[in-house]
């Protein structure tokens, strides 16, 4: 699921010999022309609604060359249903890896405590990183089944830390500072999610989020991507707002 941020364009010599889509140049693209339509039938791959406004834009249509440069991001796994996370083939697979890591470190922690302690320690792990944040859609990359669940999955640009959490302050204004991109994980469609998928969310739009924020560092240390995660973004801790409307 992470984004390459590289041009994929092909020459006709390059067309004409079916040359695989992730072995195509990403470096020097002069002389190198494809309409966005073109493109996305040869590969397979929607590169969203960003790349078709450029496209229009620069008055073309898109079944039409492109006339110069777009810096196209798409998932480097294919598309969103056969999409995973790091080392895992879903989203869900890393959130459920990495609870039960969470529960592992916890209780080799609390072996080397006291009762008392270990009560304090208990009741401090009960309380999730939650964080609320204003934020960019930069890139919507659909709907993931492939953990048997449902989840939205989006790539945000953060512009404000509303309400934070100590634990991962640092992270969040790194991500500010350095305008690094952000998973959002949206579940719906059962008890323990949002009752059915957000309305709205599209490239450009704007969200006010709550829910837990995890760490790049902590998502690539349990084998996810190198890349901050916000998710649990329902009841009873969480809410997504969009379109002057919120789902909790």
């Amino acid at each position: 699921m992470s984004t390459c941020p590289s041009a994929y364009v092909v020459s006709q010599e390059q067309y004409a010999h079916n040359i695989p889509f992730e072995r195509l140049p990403a470096g020097n693209f002069n002389n190198f022309q494809v309409s966005v339509a073109r493109l996305e039938q040869r590969t397979g791959v929607s590169f969203g609604t960003n790349v078709l406004t450029a496209d229009v834009i620069k008055g073309e249509t898109t079944d039409r060359p492109l006339r110069g440069l777009v810096d196209i991001q798409h998932p480097c796994r294919s598309s969103i249903p056969k999409a995973g996370f790091g080392q895992f083939d879903s989203f869900e697979a890393f959130l459920t890896a990495y609870t039960r890591a969470q529960a592992i470190e916890a209780q080799q922690e609390d072996a080397l405590l006291g009762l008392e302690a270990r009560r304090k320690q208990m009741h401090k792990r009960r309380e999730r990183d939650v964080v609320e944040i204003e934020a960019l859609v930069a890139q919507y990359l659909g709907i993931d089944n492939n953990g048997g669940d449902h989840h939205q999955h989006v790539m945000l640009t953060v512009t404000q830390s509303i309400e934070g959490d100590i634990d991962v302050n640092d992270d969040i204004q790194r991500v500010i500072a350095n305008q690094e991109e952000v998973l959002l994980s949206i579940r719906f469609g059962d008890r323990l999610g949002l009752p059915r998928p957000v309305p709205g969310v599209q490239n450009g739009s704007m969200l006010r989020l709550r829910g837990e924020w995890i760490t790049r560092d902590r998502a690539y240390a349990h084998g996810g991507e190198r890349m901050s995660v916000l998710h649990f973004t329902h009841h009873p801790i969480g809410f997504v707002c969009a379109l002057d409307q919120c789902w909790q």
